[in-house]
């Protein structure tokens, strides 16, 4: 049987399901050799072609987006591994110009007893505009008070805002 590959309707690879994974490739690994990180790093980076992933995204995948914008293209970072009943969801979220971007990853599902990936996920943005300069926007953001914020939302005078806890940018 072949692995089910599900497009999405601009006939880009979204999910794939391995049915019978074959022996020796990158969907197998030795238990004392690799991590699930490390197994699902390789399988990102075998699969990077299919689900149209530039092999420069994949430079930075151990670091965290930096939340604040520079000049860098798309980037996925490893953000977090999922131990379920012994087997692994290895999570990967997507940045651009290092700016986390909303709902936007790539997930490894690997199956223990033994170790291999049995599915991979993707809900990555693939042609990203912005409409405005993202270091334009850190500056703004720094003017942000919350008077301004009170304001923005349209609130009267008995409804302010009277704290702002945290700001991130998406």
């Amino acid at each position: 049987m072949e692995d089910v590959i599900v497009k999405d309707k601009n006939d880009r690879v979204r999910r794939i399901q391995h049915v019978e994974p074959i022996k020796g490739t990158v969907r197998f690994a030795d238990r004392g050799a690799l991590t699930p990180e490390e197994l699902a790093d390789q399988y990102l980076a075998k699969v990077a072609p299919i689900y149209q992933i530039e092999s420069e995204s994949l430079a930075n995948l151990s670091s965290k987006a930096r939340g604040a914008p520079t000049r860098s293209e798309t980037q996925l970072h490893r953000s977090y591994v999922k131990d379920i009943a012994g087997n692994y969801v290895v999570d990967y979220s997507q940045s651009y110009r290092d700016v986390p971007v909303w709902r936007a990853g790539f997930s490894v599902h690997i199956a223990n007893e033994p170790m291999r990936v049995t599915s991979s996920t993707s809900n990555l943005h693939h042609e990203i505009e912005l409409g405005n300069d993202p270091e334009e926007a850190a500056r703004q953001l720094e003017n942000l008070t919350p008077d301004v914020v009170s304001e923005l939302l349209g609130l009267g005078n008995d409804r302010k805002v009277s704290v702002i806890n945290g700001i991130n940018l998406v």
